[in-house]
Order: structure tokens, then sequence, then C-alpha cells
């Protein structure tokens, strides 16, 4: 899968990294500007991505591994001189795929590059990270009139307490009947973070890093069982969940009722059912 930003500063970067290590996957750094996932990781600047993707015969790098952290091919300036068309970065990908074992999570370039593309047009799913202000959307519906046909799964980041009325609606018609996850708040606490473990690998996170820790782990384990439910040809419609005020006790309904029914979906396919499951979750007030 791959995570998509339409701009920078939206938690693209955030988002793959939790979202790899979440899934135990391979994280392929393809942002090649600094400060994205190879930074934060504390990974050097390394040819063997560049290397790998020039080869003729797709050969899978070795993911640079640590305690706490998503396994990761760190990102090179030369990268964004790699020119290869999706066909082409689909041979690799799904080479190392078979060569890892392993599931493997692209953060791609924010905007438009060759590179970039071609990971979204082979992706089985492309998560995107929504902030609920002007300028992201902005761009997101450029990035979505181009893309229209792509597997989008969206992830409301950093949401307010009261996000506005507004910015809900527009997200609404944006997003259209493609699925959202349940959203991510605005925590000061993951903004101060320097610490290069994931915060789903935490052991024992203090009280505020559990709250953000409890909305990544339910945005990633919708994404995942989206990411099944395509794989097993399944139609999950996740309409948005949007909380105008997000209480923590309706966090954990939402999220009940929103696992439990992925469950009895994955019960009967793996009883040979076939079902279509709608699940209209249309926006909660309080």
């Amino acid at each position: 899968m791959a995570v998509a930003g339409a701009k920078g500063g939206v938690g693209k970067s955030t988002l793959a990294y939790e979202l790899a290590a979440a899934l135990d996957a391979v994280l392929v750094d393809l942002d090649w500007d600094t400060g994205g996932v190879s930074d934060f990781w504390g990974a050097k600047p390394s040819r063997r991505l560049v290397d790998a993707l020039e080869r003729s015969a797709p050969r899978a790098p070795r993911p640079l591994r640590a305690a706490r952290r998503p396994d990761l091919v760190p990102t090179h300036p030369l990268l964004s001189e790699v020119m290869l068309n999706p066909d082409e970065l689909a041979d690799h990908i799904e080479a190392w795929r078979d060569q890892w074992g392993r599931r493997v999570v692209l953060d791609t370039h924010p905007g438009t590059s060759r590179l970039g593309d071609a990971a979204l047009a082979v992706a089985d799913l492309v998560v995107c990270p929504i902030l609920l202000e002007p300028k992201p959307l902005n761009s997101l519906t450029g990035m979505l009139q181009e893309r229209p046909d792509h597997p989008w799964v969206f992830v409301p980041n950093m949401v307010g307490v009261s996000p506005p009325r507004a910015m809900i609606e527009r997200v609404r018609a944006l997003v259209g009947d493609r699925p959202v996850a349940s959203p991510i708040g605005r925590h000061a606490v993951l903004a101060r973070r320097v610490r290069p473990g994931a915060v789903v690998l935490e052991h024992r996170p203090g009280r505020a890093l559990a709250r953000a820790q409890e909305e990544i782990l339910a945005a990633t384990g919708e994404v995942r069982y989206l990411e099944w439910a395509i794989s097993r040809q399944v139609l999950l419609a996740f309409n948005q969940v949007l909380l105008v005020r997000r209480r923590v006790a309706l966090n954990h309904l939402v999220r009940a009722v929103t696992l439990r029914l992925c469950q009895t979906v994955k019960r009967r396919m793996d009883a040979g059912e076939g079902m279509i499951l709608d699940l209209n979750l249309a926006q909660l007030e309080l």
C-alpha cells in the first residue's frame, strides 16, 4: 500500500511510519526530501534503494532494523532521478514483497512526481491523510481530479475538538463514497515527539500518548481490514466518521461497532459466503 499527500505537513510520513509498524510491514521511503521517515528513523542516506530500483532483475534490498521501529529501506537524494513507469515499479515491489514475505508500505513524495505517480498506480490501497483546512483540501481536490480511480482510503488527521462544519461538509462532498477511517486528533505529544520508536509499539505510554496511540491503532486497524477486504473482493463502504466533539466513550463505541462488523465479514468470507457490507456511519454530533 502507498501513503500519499497532495502537499507536505499533513502527517503523511508519520502515518506511513505508524502504519508500517502496526502492520509489521517493510517501509520503503520514496520521499527524497529531508525530514521524512528516514530522518526520523535515524537512517543515513543510502543508495541501496536506488541501486535496487535500477537493477534489471528485481532483488530486494536489505531493510534496516531496530527495536520498536518499522523495518526501513531508506531514501536517497538521487531517488528523484529514478525514472520508472508503473509496470517496472510494480515488478520490483511485487518481487520484493515475495522475497521479504511481508507487506510493503510506500511513503511517497508529496505532490506529483514520476516515481510517486508510479507508486500510486501499482498500490492495492492508497492511504491519504486529510487535514480539515482550506489549503490542504484545495491540494487534495486537485489530486483526486487527476487520479479519480485509485483505491483511496482517507484518514482525517490532526482533527480539533470542534472542526468547522463547513470543512466537514467539504470533506464529505470531496470523498464521496470512498472509505474514510477513524479520525486521529490533534495531539501535542505527537508534535513534540523526538524518539524514533513507533507510537503503536510503545508498551507503556503515558496518558497523553496512550490516547494518541488508541486513535492511531483504530485508524490503522480499519485500513488493515480494508486491505483484507479488497484482497478478498469484498466491498466495504465506510462513510466518514468525523466527530464534531470527540468523546473517548463514543470513540470506543464507534470503533467497537466497526471492528465487530469487519470481523463478521471476515468470518463469513472464510466460511465461503459472499457478501457486500455497506457500513454507513454518518456524521456524529454530540
